[in-house]
């Protein structure tokens, strides 16, 4: 219904079983917003040819206890785009938000990195509702007519001030942090060059041939 209104939707999985079920309306979305797991799973199921590979080098970064590499996320934020969503944003916690979006030609994906904004270990007094300030104010400043990146460098700042508060909403935002907020993490924009993957199986699904190389 959305869609045949112009509508612009946002789906913000909340568990790797939602984020799978979202698959079907992929097309039909303008922005989902999974952390890193629920990206993975998404975009192994997209694309049937290359997922394997990408799940492999995402499990041997994670078995050495390290966090899925930036390129890996990438690509399966990259993936996401070529099958249809508008704009891919993958929440990083700590490591900030990552966004993939079509740029120029109808084949060209480009992917960018915000980082997070610094908050102290002394002034963390939860993280719960963090992703979901960085959701609505990414979705206040799309509305009032901002870019992606500087939405979500808005967004941003509004997550690092949830995770300031006790409550998972604060009682009043400080809009000159919000804005001060917003312009350092915008700053730190950068681009993200996919991880390549091996070539895919010949046995592989052919509903995937419009795999990324």
């Amino acid at each position: 219904l959305a869609k045949a209104a112009g509508v612009p939707v946002w789906f913000e999985p909340v568990s790797r079983t939602k984020a799978l079920a979202g698959m079907a309306l992929l097309g039909s979305l303008t922005f989902a917003s999974p952390n890193e797991e629920e990206a993975l799973e998404m975009a192994c199921a997209a694309d049937a040819r290359r997922g394997p590979a990408l799940r492999r080098l995402a499990d041997v970064a994670t078995a050495r206890s390290s966090p899925v590499p930036l390129d890996i996320l990438a690509r399966a934020a990259e993936i996401l785009v070529l099958r249809g969503l508008k704009c891919a944003v993958i929440t990083l916690g700590p490591r900030g938000v990552l966004w993939a979006h079509r740029a120029g030609s109808a084949r060209e994906v480009e992917v960018r990195r915000l980082v997070a904004l610094p908050v102290p270990a002394t002034e963390v007094a939860s993280v719960s509702g963090a992703g979901d300030a960085l959701v609505a104010g990414t979705l206040l400043r799309l509305q009032a007519g901002d870019g992606v990146a500087e939405a979500l460098a808005f967004g941003q700042a509004a997550a690092r001030q949830v995770v300031e508060s006790p409550r998972n909403v604060p009682e009043a935002f400080d809009t000159a942090r919000l804005t001060a907020g917003a312009r350092a993490a915008l700053a730190s924009q950068a681009l993200i060059r996919p991880v390549p993957l091996p070539p895919a199986p010949l046995s592989a699904s052919p509903s995937s041939d419009k795999a990324p190389p």
